[in-house]
């Protein structure tokens, strides 16, 4: 993982968190943030990929 990606992936635990701690949908949650739902689950999967690989 080069540098870059090792940067926006440092963010993602915390958005999937707000996401599970704001009781919203992931429909809904995308729709506040402005995220399109295939960028939330491509993240999603993402860092369950990392974690698996550690």
């Amino acid at each position: 993982m080069n540098e870059a990606m090792q940067v926006r992936a440092a963010s993602w635990p915390a958005m999937v968190k707000q996401r599970n701690d704001s009781g919203l949908t992931v429909k809904e949650w995308c729709a506040a943030n402005a995220i399109q739902e295939s960028v939330y689950y491509y993240r999603l999967n993402r860092l369950r990929k990392i974690a698996l690989d550690v």
